[in-house]
């Protein structure tokens, strides 16, 4: 004899309720508010990492240097040396050798491109003062690496500056008439992220020596 089976039962078990969908508010919640947090946390620091890394250096003071020093300022601060410092102007007593020296450095505002610039002349007066020249040109040594420029002074060429360091640049050494000049442009560069170093590009340094060395040939006359 079989007993009644009870409306809605199957095989002698009550019928189970659907599960509970679980509520995602919480997690939700969790997700903006770890996005926000992340979001703050992240503003200060890429405001910090830019205003650390930004390039404000602005054109010097030149102080007192020898006329061949005097450079336009589209020069200087486009290559980020643009404080004049005046070195030594004088002529030998004997031999009638005028040697100059002068330099140019970051303006103090300068956070980024750090630069030095200095400039030796040798402009022999007397007589034979064009032969002179040469002659002391042709004898500097050519370091590996040197490369003609056409087109600066009588005859010119550069020579990258490199190392294992960060540290960097290129000389342009000049002979121009009775006048012969070396001129090095070096430094190094912050990295975009904080207190990391990097060598100055070797194309920039190349074509920042050549501009600075351009205007000293054009000071020559």
């Amino acid at each position: 004899m079989g007993y009644p089976q009870q409306p809605g039962w199957g095989y002698g078990y009550p019928p189970q309720p659907p599960p509970r969908k679980k509520s995602r508010l919480g997690l939700v919640l969790g997700l903006v508010f770890g996005g926000l947090l992340l979001l703050g946390i992240s503003i200060p620091l890429v405001l910090f990492a830019i205003e650390y890394n930004e390039s404000v250096g602005g054109p010097g003071s030149p102080s007192q240097a020898a006329p061949e020093c005097q450079l336009p300022e589209q020069v200087t601060a486009k290559y980020h040396a643009s404080s004049l410092s005046g070195g030594r102007d004088e002529t030998v007593a004997t031999g009638g050798l005028r040697q100059v020296n002068c330099g140019w450095a970051p303006s103090p505002e300068e956070t980024v491109h750090f630069r030095s610039v200095t400039l030796y002349i040798n402009q022999y007066t007397g007589r034979d003062g064009e032969q002179e020249a040469a002659e002391s040109f042709e004898q500097q040594p050519r370091e590996p690496g040197a490369v003609e420029v056409e087109g600066l002074g009588d005859r010119a060429y550069l020579v990258p500056v490199t190392g294992s360091s960060s540290y960097s640049g290129a000389e342009v050494r000049v002979l121009k008439g009775n006048t012969q000049f070396s001129l090095n442009y070096t430094g190094w560069d912050k990295e975009f992220w904080f207190f990391g170093t990097a060598k100055i590009p070797q194309p920039q340094a190349d074509e920042a020596a050549k501009a600075f060395a351009t205007g000293i040939a054009a000071n020559l006359g």
